[in-house]
């Protein structure tokens, strides 16, 4: 088993195990606290709040918008908060996103690896060591051997003598009817029913996949009233005997440390090594069987005696059976995939529809073993390689002294690009051993010997133990825009007239179209459809001095807030201005018949009212008819900044506007970022020939001001995600 410490060298799979471990597990209460901390943290939190309740069904009207969450309220947190987010994907992503990947996801330009290659390189004075078994023994180090005593030599076999008795030679498949895995509580059932009776589970396979120790051991006991106690590893790796009543105490403590015959034990996968219970003659076991169980799995256990030579030795037996063929005795159970490799291990002209015999269970267990040699074997070869240029560099620092042979040998990489991770050189032959390992005889020798031809990558899978000394210095720097001189508030003749008579005047030179920026003005006044496009004033446009005239995208975009509006329908005409023309014109505004000043806002969070239509408020009042034209609607809200559609309508009209792949279902083909370009489209028509997805990026880049947007609707389409239909609601 691999330390607490060890992790897979490969990202990826270290990025999944992790992300399935709180998905499955699901966050403690802690945890879900610290995501409420660092919540409000957040430059926008109440967006992210509103992404985290966004499918939360039966939501406490209370818990709908952020400033109902007071986490110090200790009801609240226990009845709602810990129930509703635990296990919430979208909270469980931000924890991890948070908290767990900038902590433990770090990588480094490199590393100094070390291996058991630096332990028994050849020195002065011996390095000693002991292994119970030796099937191991073609991997270690070539600089040590196992020599196992003469006494000894019997071992193996005597072993495999034990396990072929008859009261072994006992077998069942898991699978169901219809090829489904059996769960952990049914097999407990199956257990109870056999005969002679099954005290104890070694969970050799892993197979016990549904539920923890202590729910085994409750369940198990559930479904033996005749049995006082149950004994199984807790959480901290103690044993421990829990009763029918559900008292647990630690199993050196516990009376039935002595009284085993009235317990059953389940040994899980982790502790089916190492475990010393005295069992009562005449306990049978159950072993399960899982893919990649070696033989050394199989039968390392604790000692079986028997004699050589009027000489009492004790070696390993048949997994904790410690009187394997003296009163204790076992009994195999495998899923379906283990079973139907069994079957097809079995020699030719022996029927493989038959009963599985406990030889052909070890005969399996014995090429389990051959494969994972043979796939050890590269990752041995490179670790030889390396503690071979390692020791080569010392010996050339140790002559010349400079520190740099040894830095440049002994300091590999690390952090590696997509590119080196997956890209296929041109050319590139695996099926040829790695000349540098097959300029070391006593690596070529071994390869050679047990049949290894050609080399691997072993990089991207090996198992790591790394040590990091975590040193965090975070030192904000808020990067604001130069500074520039700003441009002075004029009200133009312009503006004054369209107050005044509630018409755009011919030509005018100082009202021009909204979207002029982002260059669609032009496109979207050619349609009928899109057409007449918002307007905006000068001084709203301009806000500093430079050449652009305020055509340009800058830092200092005025937000949109004061809308003026004459007409109805289609006659609509529709201006943006400044605050300062809003206040300046506001007397005549009032007494104005032709025109209305209404407020606005971009809805920029879910919860948040929607204000497009343009009647929350006007001066003076816009008549109970009225409202924005749907095409005003939709391009004001763009240049604004609007994140959220009010309704699936909204959605699909902005999707044929920008022409994604959202609008054109079947499209043959479309960019990366969704545009479908013209020949392509099935759906409705756009006035755009080329895509406008970077510019608006651009443009809601400026007006988040570095706040993140991607979550939002906007956001989404811009990155070309559809949308689901339960995304869309309007706030009361």
């Amino acid at each position: 088993m691999p330390s607490l410490r060890a992790e897979f060298g490969h990202p990826d799979v270290a990025i999944a195990l992790t992300c399935l471990s709180y998905y499955y597990g699901g966050l403690t209460k802690d945890q879900v606290l610290l995501c409420f901390d660092l919540l409000a943290k957040l430059d926008n939190p109440e967006t992210e709040y509103d992404h985290w309740v966004q499918l939360v069904h039966d939501l406490p009207a209370a818990l709908c918008q952020l400033n109902g969450v007071n986490t110090k309220d200790e009801t609240l947190v226990d009845e709602l908060l810990i129930p509703l987010f635990s296990r919430n994907k979208t909270v469980v992503d931000f924890y991890l996103s948070q908290v767990v990947f900038p902590r433990a996801a770090r990588e480094f330009p490199s590393k100094l690896p070390t291996s058991a290659w630096d332990l028994v390189e050849d020195k002065n004075n011996l390095t000693t060591g002991f292994s119970g078994t030796n099937d191991n023994r073609y991997l270690l180090p070539t600089s040590i051997t196992q020599e196992d005593p003469d006494s000894e030599l019997g071992t193996n076999a005597l072993v495999l003598q034990h396990l072929l008795r008859p009261e072994n030679d006992h077998y069942e498949c898991t699978e169901g009817e219809n090829g489904e895995r059996e769960f952990s509580t049914a097999f407990l059932q199956r257990l109870v029913k056999k005969d002679p009776e099954i005290r104890v589970l070694l969970d050799i396979g892993a197979q016990m996949l549904e539920l923890q120790n202590e729910e085994l051991a409750r369940h198990w006991l559930s479904l033996r009233p005749d049995v006082s106690a149950a004994i199984f590893f807790n959480e901290s790796d103690h044993l421990t005997v829990i009763t029918p009543d559900g008292k647990r105490e630690p199993f050196v403590s516990s009376p039935f440390n002595r009284q085993l015959e009235k317990c059953v034990v389940y040994l899980d996968d982790a502790h089916t090594r190492g475990t010393d219970l005295k069992f009562p003659r005449g306990t049978r076991a159950a072993v399960t069987l899982g893919p990649k169980v070696t033989k050394d799995r199989l039968v390392q256990g604790k000692p079986i005696t028997y004699s050589v030579r009027k000489i009492t030795y004790q070696d390993t037996g048949c997994m904790r059976m410690r009187k394997l063929g003296k009163g204790h005795f076992v009994m195999f159970f495998a899923p379906g995939e283990v079973d139907r490799r069994i079957r097809s291990l079995i020699p030719s002209g022996i029927t493989s529809a038959g009963p599985i015999r406990v030889l052909d269970v070890l005969r399996w267990a014995m090429h389990e073993t051959c494969e994972d040699i043979r796939h050890r074997l590269p990752y041995w070869a490179q670790q030889g390689l390396d503690h071979h240029k390692r020791f080569t560099a010392y010996k050339a620092y140790s002559s010349t002294g400079n520190s740099e042979t040894l830095r440049d040998v002994w300091l590999q990489p690390e952090s590696r690009t997509l590119e080196e991770m997956y890209l296929v050189a041109p050319g590139a032959n695996t099926d040829i051993m790695d000349p540098e390992i097959s300029s070391i005889p006593s690596l070529s020798e071994r390869l050679e010997r047990l049949g290894v031809t050609r080399s691997i990558d072993v990089r991207m899978a090996e198992e790591q133990e790394r040590e990091v000394n975590h040193e965090v210095e975070r030192e904000r720097h808020i990067e604001r825009p130069p500074k520039v001189q700003p441009a002075q508030h004029i009200i133009h003749a312009d503006i004054r007239e369209f107050v005044e008579t509630g018409k755009v005047p011919v030509s005018p030179r100082h009202i021009s179209p909204l979207l002029t920026p982002v260059y669609m003005a032009s496109a979207l006044d050619s349609t009928t459809e899109w057409s007449p496009s918002p307007l905006a004033t000068t001084d709203f446009i301009t806000t500093i001095v430079d050449d652009s005239d305020g055509m340009a995208l800058t830092e200092y975009l005025r937000p949109v807030n004061w809308i003026l509006s004459s007409g109805s329908g289609k006659d609509s005409n529709v201006i943006a201005i400044s605050p300062y023309e809003a206040n300046a014109l506001l007397p005549i505004i009032r007494r104005s018949k032709n025109i209305r000043l209404h407020i606005y806002a971009p809805r920029v969070t879910l919860s948040m009212r929607s204000f497009s239509d343009l009647t929350f408020y006007s001066i003076p009042d816009s008549p109970e008819e009225w409202s924005a034209p749907a095409h005003v609607r939709m391009e004001l809200n763009l240049f604004a900044g609007q994140l959220y559609f009010d309704r699936r309508e909204e959605y699909k009209r902005i999707c044929a506007l920008l022409a994604l792949s959202m609008a054109h279902p079947g499209a043959e083909h479309c960019e990366v970022d969704g545009f479908v370009p013209p020949m392509y489209r099935t759906g409705g028509s756009s006035p755009f020939a080329k895509s406008k997805i970077s510019i608006l990026k651009t443009l809601v880049g400026l007006r988040r001001k570095g706040i993140g947007y991607h979550r939002t609707h906007l956001g989404q389409i811009l990155n070309a995600s559809p949308l689901n239909e339960t995304l869309f609601s309007i706030p009361p």
